[in-house]
């Protein structure tokens, strides 16, 4: 028998094989891919990368690449600094380089860097006020390598980073940031780890066997498995996954059924690589075990791919395509509505919101505007309403913007009062909550593309309802309506733009309205028709009717008198203020009223007894409005304990004339209550008084003790600068 060729038994030892010194790789697209780890760092910095790089494995498979702040003038010796703790090359990058697994790169001085199908590019500094070294080349990682690319922050000042390490995260790759207490400088690790989507927060000695770990579970046959790209998922996969659903639902409240499979394997399997879990049991196992893990997993899951301004082309054809026509047709002092699910935290919101402030400027009719921002993720939610951003967004906002919508507060911007106010943020589950409806506006970017075809569906027809007649729905560059062409007409393809096509009703797709299920577990029956006219509850109506018609305008405070809920009509007892945005009631009370609601918040606080003041004069548009004033403490029901409840009711003033003989008498009583009035202001006044005195002398005792805190820290401050 003919004997089979046999093939020579010399071969290479390794794909990952580094080459000698001196030899270029191939940077070929299609070679075999190895991680790229992005080290960020700037003050402080050295120590952390000498921890971590005399951690790092020789044959770790993986490249890293340093990228630090450096004085453009001087010569750096970091590469050879590095290279005394490494086992590994250190060498400074050099342009056109290709990058080599088991190898370390440093960037020069007076260079930025980036990558572009694995070779290292080497480009000017473009002085525009503001470097960021770190973000430019994280963001260029994540585009080159995707789920092969790690960000590592360490020790610095500012927020060179943030940027770049959120799009780390939306390419799926890995994020690990240095703890606070190790780092010699916390600026750039705590404004990391305050986007909530750092992976790991570690020492820099831990975080090289992290990063072998993870990515070696990742390419273990289990973790391929789990991160199949099939479009149809296995029974033993679906019965995993329903358990880890049922979990998710009963702690976080939330339904991830609707999402598409693919995506929710890929994000778990790096939960499970993270957590060193290598069966899906035993993770599910863990989930149940661990609570904080189903708060990291729902963090996972819903990773906020969102910027200032992201694809500025669809901005631009918003502005001079769609708003003139869309506003110009409005009436004045009309409401324009606009609403952003999926909002993240914030960025998009705040962007359509210049973007509509800066049309509504040119705009001769009156036009008010009002957006919704709507996420799942809570904690999201809460960084949208702070409007505090780092300073890395000037990379995507025009210094223009920057100076008219932001204030800078140190290292980072803050949202101005024009803008905040007319945004409206709130936690909602765009499947499961109701909707907001009248709107001229709906831009619901990047959320279909996560969602399966059973919920594209169901939200399409009712983004439709939403709209008003003419109204434009915005979607991402890589959605579509599908089969609901009868309902939008395109008027940008590319950027896939449609406006809201009107059909008959008997031609209409059934709507299904969310109604919301309670994280009680009770569920609903589904809402299913659009009726022409809505069932009208007689009861509750006529309810709402009397409390319109009767009820004084009340207001719910805290016990700083920060405002929680308010009920009625206000603008006559309160105005906003000049400045910061504030949600106090003190600061907002008009002037003839701020003493007397002052006094009487305060007593009733200190006493837990209703208080009530009688004809207080408030000053309104020139006139003066009488009212009567109460403030009660509450005590039930549980939920309002410890708050107060204030509540304004005007007095009628009478104009009927007195007879002659009785207007001695009332002069002499108009006086008598006119000595009674001022009596008491001195009075409130003399309280006020007191009450000030005790706060500054407290306030003082503060600053002293602040004042030796500062003097001790200078004197640490002076002693590290000498050893420097």
């Amino acid at each position: 028998m003919p004997r089979k060729k046999t093939i020579p038994e010399k071969q290479p030892k390794s794909k990952t094989k580094v080459d000698p010194p001196g030899r270029v790789a191939t940077k070929d697209p299609a070679a075999a891919r190895f991680p790229v780890v992005g080290l960020g760092a700037s003050a402080g910095g050295l120590e952390a990368l000498k921890s971590f790089f005399s951690n790092v494995s020789k044959e770790s498979g993986m490249a890293y690449v340093v990228v630090v702040h450096m004085t453009r003038s001087q010569p750096s010796m970091m590469a050879e600094l590095l290279q005394r703790v490494a086992p590994i090359p250190v060498s400074t990058a050099r342009d056109d380089q290709a990058i080599q697994p088991d190898r370390a790169y440093v960037i020069p001085p007076n260079k930025e860097i980036a990558v572009f199908h694995g070779g290292i590019q080497l480009l000017d500094i473009v002085d525009k006020g503001v470097t960021l070294p770190i973000d430019l080349f994280l963001r260029s990682l994540a585009l080159d390598r995707g789920t092969d690319a790690a960000a590592v922050i360490l020790s610095g000042t500012g927020t060179d980073g943030t940027s770049g390490l959120k799009e780390i995260k939306a390419n799926e790759g890995l994020v690990l940031v240095q703890s606070e207490e190790s780092a010699g400088y916390d600026g750039m690790p705590k404004s990391a780890i305050d986007t909530g989507m750092a992976d790991l927060v570690l020492p820099p000695d831990e975080m090289p066997a992290k990063l072998v770990h993870y990515f070696t579970h990742r390419n273990t046959e289990m973790g391929r498995a789990s991160i199949t790209t099939t479009t149809t998922t296995t029974k033993h996969q679906k019965n995993w996954l329903n358990k880890v659903f049922a979990i998710m639902r009963t702690q976080v409240g939330h339904d991830f059924s609707n999402y598409k499979a693919n995506t929710l394997l890929r994000r778990i399997s790096r939960r499970m690589g993270l957590n060193q879990i290598d069966s899906h049991e035993h993770y599910v196992r863990y989930l149940r075990e661990t609570p904080g893990e189903v708060e990291a997993l729902f963090r996972e899951l819903l990773i906020g791919v969102t910027s200032f301004f992201r694809d500025p082309e669809s901005y631009d054809v918003l502005k001079t395509g769609i708003l003139p026509d869309l506003i110009g047709n409005m009436k004045k002092d009309a409401i324009f509505r606009a609403w952003i699910p999926g909002c993240s935290t914030g960025e998009e919101v705040y962007s359509m919101a210049m973007l509509l402030r800066e049309h509504l400027d040119k705009n001769p009719k009156r036009i008010n505007l009002q957006l919704f921002g709507t996420d799942i993720d809570d904690h999201a939610i809460d960084k949208a309403r702070e409007g505090r951003f780092p300073g890395s967004i000037a990379v995507d906002v025009s210094p223009e913007r920057l100076k008219r919508f932001f204030t800078r507060e140190g290292d980072y911007y803050h949202i101005r009062k024009e803008i905040r106010d007319c945004v409206v943020f709130s936690v909602q589950d765009v499947i499961k909550d109701p909707p907001f409806s009248h709107l001229n506006l709906l831009c619901c970017r990047n959320l279909l593309i996560y969602l399966n075809a059973a919920a594209q569906k169901k939200l399409l027809p009712l983004f439709h309802y939403t709209l008003r007649t003419g109204g434009v729905l915005v979607l991402g560059s890589s959605e579509t309506i599908g089969g609901f062409s009868n309902l939008f007409a395109t008027l940008d393809k590319k950027w896939k733009i449609f406006k809201r096509v009107e059909v008959p009703e008997a031609l209409r797709r059934q709507v299904a309205f969310p109604i919301g299920i309670p994280k009680n577990g009770a569920v609903g029956k589904s809402i299913t028709t659009m009726p022409a006219e809505p069932r009208i509850d007689i009861g509750r109506a006529t309810r709402e009717a009397l409390l319109d018609q009767f009820s004084p305008t009340a207001i719910l405070i805290d016990g700083k008198a920060n405002i929680l809920h308010v009920h009625g009509r206000t603008g006559k007892y309160l105005e906003t203020t000049t400045g910061p945005p504030t949600q106090n009631l003190l600061d907002m009370a008009r002037e003839g009223l701020r003493i007397e609601l002052s006094s009487a918040v305060r007593t009733a606080r200190s006493s837990g007894q209703p208080v009530m003041r009688t004809s207080v004069g408030v000053q309104t548009n020139g006139d003066i409005q009488m009212i009567d004033l109460h403030v009660s403490p509450l005590e039930a029901p549980k939920a309002l304990a410890g708050r107060l409840l204030v509540m304004f009711k005007d007095i009628e003033a009478h104009s009927v004339e007195s007879p002659p003989d009785q207007t001695d008498r009332a002069d002499s009583r108009e006086m008598h209550d006119r000595i009674a009035l001022l009596e008491r202001e001195l009075q409130i006044t003399r309280e006020s008084h007191q009450t000030t005195i005790e706060e500054l002398e407290s306030s003082n005792e503060e600053l002293k003790s602040t004042n030796e805190e500062m003097q001790s820290a200078n004197e640490e401050l002076q002693s590290t600068n000498e050893e420097l």
